[in-house]
Order: structure tokens, then sequence, then C-alpha cells
């Protein structure tokens, strides 16, 4: 499975489509039924482009600022996570952490020479714009335990700067297009913009943004989800004149105003909506405050 569009409506369209009729395999990891397109890849030329918007596929757009949150606090606790989707807790192995916590392995956590793995990557691209070297890994060797329920699904990160544009590629393992893929790559294009943010504040003032890559090594689809697929598909002539939702562009974000974001979450989330949006400038953030209110 090789698929181009500009946005992701008619990307996730076309991939249903293709695991749902036409898959490479169909097999039972774990007793549970699937279809399966091995090796897929998925290209969004305008990564701005990242909500689904497609009738039948509601995405839960508060989950979604919710998870982002979680990820940018650099928290792995089980309990805020679970806020916004019950589904974490049948996967933690100690009801109290998770280890797909990407934020806090890209964000956060410090190498040997205090470098977080999005440090390490935005210094390889300002040493070079033609590194190879841009790499943040999540799937490491602490996460090969034999019954471990919570293995991330993510392996690495790897970004590149070509003729003045950013572009970044993911490699998962393992997507479950129905309920994985379409908040991975909101999530993932959203660090693409991040890193887009901090080269063009200190080097790369004429930057812009590439394409974004999705490649998995699994790709499939469950078969408790196959009717809801058959009825996209019934609608699929006007499915595709919906054009996917695009992002503001991170005009004014500062890591200080994401910082406050993460401060008005935890409110939201502990004491009930408030509204704040008039405390935050930059409109890519004041989106994602909308979306938890």
């Amino acid at each position: 499975m090789k698929i181009r569009t500009e946005g992701i409506n008619e990307l996730y369209h076309r991939a249903l489509n293709q695991l749902m009729f036409n898959p490479d395999f169909i097999c039972s990891p774990r007793g549970l039924k699937i279809n399966e397109c091995l090796n897929a890849q998925l290209v969004l030329t305008n990564p701005r482009r990242r909500i689904i918007s497609l009738k039948g596929r509601n995405l839960s757009k508060k989950y979604l600022a919710g998870e982002f949150c979680f990820y940018m606090s650099g928290s792995n606790r089980l309990d805020f996570i679970a806020f916004y989707s019950e589904f974490w807790k049948k996967v933690s192995d100690d009801g109290i952490t998770i280890n797909s916590c990407y934020g806090k392995k890209l964000f956060f956590d410090l190498n040997k020479y205090s470098l977080t793995q999005f440090g390490y990557a935005k210094e390889q691209l300002l040493k070079d714009s033609d590194t190879r070297k841009a790499i943040m890994t999540i799937y490491t060797r602490e996460n090969t335990r034999l019954y471990s329920k919570d293995n991330p699904c993510t392996i690495s990160l790897q970004f590149f700067i070509r003729e003045d544009k950013l572009f970044l590629t993911t490699y998962m393992r393992s997507n479950d297009i129905w309920l994985g893929t379409p908040y991975d790559i909101a999530f993932f294009t959203i660090v693409q913009e991040l890193m887009l943010v901090k080269l063009k504040s200190i080097k790369y003032f004429d930057l812009k943004l590439g394409s974004y890559t999705h490649f998995i090594g699994s790709l499939h689809l469950y078969e408790k989800q196959f009717l809801n697929v058959i009825n996209m598909q019934e609608d699929m002539s006007s499915n595709y004149l919906i054009e996917s939702e695009c992002m503001p562009i991170m005009t004014n974000l500062t890591w200080k105003e994401l910082e406050d974001l993460l401060i008005y979450e935890k409110q939201i989330r502990l004491h009930g909506p408030t509204n704040f949006l008039n405390r935050l400038i930059d409109p890519f953030l004041k989106r994602i405050l909308g979306w938890l209110i």
C-alpha cells in the first residue's frame, strides 16, 4: 500500500478501502481477526490538513487535544490520559503508568549527554541541514518484555531538511487504522510543525513545512470495525467532497504559552470547563484549548 494525498480525508478513506477490500493478508493475532497490509506508506503532502472530518468516522477532538496535552506535559500517568479515554486502563501493566508516553520519551527524558530526543534531532538539523541523523527513538530495549500489554506502536521518527522544507517520517511497527491512525498522524504532524517553529526561530528563517510520511509495518483493520467501514464506503462520493480540516499555523507559539496551555488543561480536567481562550495568543494553541472546553 502506497498512498499520497494532500489532506487526510482522502488518504484515510483510500487506506480503509484497500484494507477492507484488498488486504495483503487476513490473520488473527491474539485470536482477533484482522485485514492487514504490510509495509504501508501513507504520505500527507499538507501536514496541517491533519484532522479527519469524514462521515462515519467522527474524530474525538477533545481526546486529540487531551492526548496532545498529556504528551506535551511529559506525564506517564494512567489517570491523566484515562480521563480522556478508558481504553488506556486495559493496557497499563501496573495500573499506574503507561509505556506509550511519547511526549515523555521525546521531550523530557535526557540521555547521558543531557539532551532530549527532540533536542538531539534539533541540534543535528542545525549542525547540518542535509543530515540523516535527526532521529528520535521511542521503541527501546526496555520495551522488549515478553508479556507486556503496553507495547509502544511507534518505533522512531526521522526529520529531513530538503529544498528548504522540513520533512518527517514516522516508523511504526503496528497501527490500528480505526482507533490509532487518525490520532497518531495528527500528533506526529504537530511534532513536525513544532520542530519547524524551533528551527525557524534559530537559523532557518525561510524553512517551510514539507510532507509527512507514515510508514507502518502492519497496518490493520479489526473485524469488529468492518461494518463501520462498509457504511462509510456507501457514502464515498460525498465523503470525498469533505475537505480535511486545516489547523491554524503556529504563528505566535512560544514554549511559555504552551506551558500555560498545560496549566489550563489541568484546571479544566480537575475542576471543570472554564474559558481561558482569551489568555492565549497563538491560534493553534487556542484551537487545542477550544477542543478541551
